[in-house]
C-alpha cells in the first residue's frame, strides 16, 4: 500500500486529474457542473491544485449511492 510503485501510480493519478482541469473541465457546461481550477502547479514530487469551494458556490448537498 505504502511501497514506491503505490506512490507513483497515486502522482500518475494526481498528473492526470490536474491535466483534466487544466485541458478538459472547460467544456463542461451547466449540466455537467465541476470546480474552477484557480491554479495548478507541481514542484519537485509536489501536485498542488486550487479548486473553487462547491459548497460556498451553492452545491452543498451529496448523494449517499448513485442514482
Amino acid at each position: 500500500w505504502h511501497s514506491n510503485i503505490s506512490h507513483a501510480r497515486k502522482l500518475k493519478s494526481y498528473r492526470i486529474e490536474v491535466h483534466w482541469y487544466e485541458q478538459w473541465s472547460q467544456y463542461c457546461d451547466a449540466l455537467c457542473r465541476v470546480p474552477k481550477s484557480f491554479l495548478t502547479t507541481q514542484h519537485d514530487n509536489e501536485l498542488i491544485m486550487l479548486l473553487e469551494d462547491m459548497n460556498a458556490s451553492g452545491f452543498s448537498i451529496r448523494r449517499e449511492r448513485a442514482m
